[in-house]
């Protein structure tokens, strides 16, 4: 931990702190967010009421009317910081150093109204001046694309495209950009900066090259070289610096200096001095997505070209030879990053080379150059800006819309599991090897070949092995926050998932893009037996809906209860979309049903689900008299599927969101049906949950409770809690202890916690 990170830790989770600092970031607005970050010069605690001097950086967020902020204000607030925190699970991402590459040391909420400027204008440094001109040009040449043009997508990229701001595309126009296999061009990279350098060069050196003077020193080239690095920085610094525009700044300035000092010009040292400069200014960029797909790309398309180079077909100067080149370029740069995406983003694009053939020269060619000449001329001519952007819009919005075609296409895209790191170094040994067995440079390069297709089979069939071969039941109670969500894996490989966790509706975070799925990707499965919807509470459905997209879901189980509420329409509308059948409680009480769709009558009151040796047996409702609530609504959380999931002897209970009155119902009506080893917290441990006589027919030895960390709702409830202690039972709590997995051969069983504990 840092100097500052440990300063700030001192603050962690104290109330009423008076936090001054600078603004140091552009505040960004997403519906009723405004996030930033704030380097933080004092905080005046509420006890000593002192100002402390403290150096560190947060991310703030703030709510509802936040006054308008720019990068170098002067702010001060009150509100309390907290400890970067992680959802603790198996594959998940990795909130926390994500954080910490950035310097970020804490986190910040706020209600906008409660954010005070001073001082503003006053104090500031040459370097705070020259970024919020950057960051006016950028706003102000937005705002002028915006007004130039009613369609929004349209706007949204080319935003991107000129200025790298891609805040305004909307997930699905950034999805579809991915299965269509294009989401590299909507970053700021080789491409673009290589437009900026073609037409800036070609404009200087015509410029120098009518100086004669010059031109018989020979130094007319090298002025163009020169001065096209100025508007090269230029733009550069204006779309933002990412880790890729770096890499390819690096390599063109040190291409463009090759002909000032007339040295020989290699890509692949150009390549590696790229990469050595940036890692030496900031290491923690290796780790940085855009860093690795950026060198990755570029990497591969210089072996690309290394290895057609000597074929005589490639140095013939015609459309079909340059159109194989640009074939062969964009081939090798798919090679090179399909792995890393397949990894980070779970999706793998079938007709990248096909997208790239239109995409690149209608956007490259055509709405870059238009772009970027208007943003360049923006400043002293906004009817020529005016009009290039025109001319650009008809050549995107066509592009946008095959974009989206292909991605309408199941065929042309598919969600992929991800490749653990083994995999992905066995897939570069074996490019590897097959590259030098090209070049037939060395005959032993076919063992690396060969050994890497070996690696590769043998962890496959270990991973098989576990998956469709083990006799264990396994199930994980996710940490998903506030809310719930766990994974039922039983034996010979089926899976069903209970809920998706959820934030409130006002969240844009979708726990099942962010939590849920990858999770189910990370352990190699794509495809779910049955979701089971246990009531449509936020809590418990927000995640779902991208579940269902994503995933091959064979039935939806849930409830009989209906909502009007945005992220229920819309889970039933994709569940009619994608064809997954929804089986609805209550249903015939003597029914039972195996998901291959095969129906049996079973001898037993209680509706099951057959998974070989493992029995799902749903418990309440059983009839259509719904739980009224005190104002004479459904009774949601009351009307909670619950169920138990047996293996052989092992039983658990998962009974939803009930409370102390469905309890009372379950217990007088079911009494040692109830029994079971290890019981999901109802409710998440409420205080109006867990009752003595519930839990005295249901006897678990173990209880595992799912709760948000430091939650609005203060639960686990203490008086719960001491319940549990006083009835000697085991209990585990996913804000704690991360999430939790049981895994029973049917007589015994473990329960290991994400955090070890």
């Amino acid at each position: 931990m840092s100097y500052e990170a440990k300063q700030i830790s001192r603050y962690f989770d104290k109330k009423d702190l008076h936090i001054f600092g600078r603004v140091d970031s552009k505040p960004t607005l997403k519906d009723i967010r405004t996030k930033f970050v704030l380097k933080i010069s004092k905080i005046k605690g509420k006890q000593n009421n002192k100002d402390e001097n403290v150096t560190g950086r947060i991310i703030l967020y703030s709510y509802r009317g936040t006054p308008k902020l720019e990068y170098g204000d002067l702010i001060s607030f009150k509100g309390s910081i907290k400890k970067p925190r992680n959802f603790l699970n198996p594959g998940g991402f990795d909130y926390v150093k994500h954080l910490s590459f950035s310097d970020i040391a804490g986190v910040s909420y706020t209600n906008g109204k409660k954010i005070k400027t001073y001082e503003r204008g006053k104090d500031q440094s040459l370097s705070i001046k020259v970024i919020r001109e950057i960051n006016q040009l950028r706003e102000n040449f937005s705002e002028f694309i915006k007004n130039s043009t009613d369609n929004d997508k349209a706007f949204s990229i080319l935003c991107a495209l000129t200025t790298g701001v891609k805040d305004y595309i909307p997930d699905k126009l950034r999805d579809d950009f991915s299965k269509s296999g294009a989401s590299h061009i909507l970053a700021i990279s080789g491409l673009h900066l290589s437009i900026v350098t073609t037409m800036f060069f070609f404009v200087f050196n015509n410029f120098f090259s009518c100086v004669k003077s010059l031109v018989i020193r020979g130094l007319s080239v090298k002025f163009a070289a020169l001065a096209t690095l100025i508007p090269l920085i230029s733009y550069a610094v204006l779309s933002g610096f990412s880790p890729s525009t770096k890499r390819a700044f690096i390599m063109i300035t040190i291409y463009m200096l090759s002909f000032v000092i007339e040295r020989e010009k290699d890509v692949l040292n150009s390549l590696a001095a790229a990469g050595i400069i940036i890692l030496v200014i900031n290491p923690s960029a290796l780790f940085a997505i855009s860093f690795q797909l950026s060198f990755s790309a570029v990497f591969f398309i210089i072996l690309g070209i290394y290895i057609t180079r000597d074929i005589s077909f490639f140095k013939n100067k015609n459309f079909i030879s340059r159109l194989s080149m640009f074939i062969v370029v964009s081939f090798s740069a798919g090679l090179g990053t399909m792995p890393l995406v397949m990894h980070y983003f779970n999706i793998v694009s079938l007709v990248q080379l096909f997208t790239n053939l239109v995409i690149i020269p209608l956007i490259g060619f055509i709405v870059v150059p238009l772009g970027l000449t208007a943003l360049f001329v923006f400043s002293f001519s906004e009817p020529i800006a005016f009009l290039l952007i025109k001319l650009s819009i008809p050549v995107l919005s066509f592009s946008i819309s095959f974009v989206e075609y292909l991605s309408s296409l199941s065929y042309t895209w598919a969600r992929c599991t991800t490749p653990h790191v083994f995999e992905i170094i066995c897939y570069y040994a074996f490019m590897f090897g097959l590259f030098l067995c090209l070049l037939k440079k060395n005959k032993k390069s076919v063992y690396i070949v060969g050994f890497s297709i070996f690696l590769f089979v043998c962890y496959t069939g270990f991973v098989l092995e576990q998956r469709f071969f083990n006799e264990n039941l396994q199930i994980t109670i996710l940490d998903v926050g506030q809310g719930s969500s766990s994974l039922v894996e039983g034996p010979k490989g089926t899976n069903i998932l209970v809920d998706g966790g959820g934030f409130s509706y006002s969240s844009t975070f979708d726990t099942g893009r962010h939590i849920v799925a990858p999770f189910l990707w990370n352990k190699k499965i794509a495809t779910l037996d049955a979701v089971i919807l246990t009531h449509p509470e936020k809590d418990h459905m927000n995640g779902l809906v991208y579940i269902i997209e994503n995933f091959n879901v064979k039935k939806l189980i849930k409830n009989s209860d209906t909502r009007k509420k945005r992220s229920y329409v819309d889970l039933i509308e994709t569940c009619l979309e994608k064809n997954v059948p929804i089986v609805e409680f209550p249903i015939e009480p003597s029914l039972s049903f195996s998901l291959d769709g095969k129906k049996e009558i079973e001898p037993n009151i209680y509706p099951q689900i057959k998974l070989g040796k493992l029995m799902i047996s749903f418990l309440h409702p059983l009839s259509d008299n719904k739980f009224i609530d005190k104002f004479g609504k459904n009774d949601y959380n009351n009307n909670s599927l619950v169920f138990k999931v047996k293996h052989k002897n092992f039983i658990i209970l998962f009974p939803g969101d009930i409370m102390e009155r469905t309890e009372k119902k379950l217990a007088l009506t079911l009494g040692d049906e109830l029994k079971a080893d290890i019981l999901i917290a109802p409710h998440h441990g409420s205080s109006t949950s867990s009752s003595s006589f519930f839990l005295d027919k249901v006897k678990p030895e173990s209880i595992i409770i799912s709760c948000g960390w430091h939650n609005q709702y203060n639960f686990p409830n203490n008086d719960v809690i001491a319940r549990y202690n006083t009835k000697d039972i085991n209990y585990y709590r996913t804000d704690l202890h991360g999430a939790v997995k049981v895994v029973s051969n049917g007589k015994y069983y473990n329960i290991v916690t994400f955090k070890g504990d």
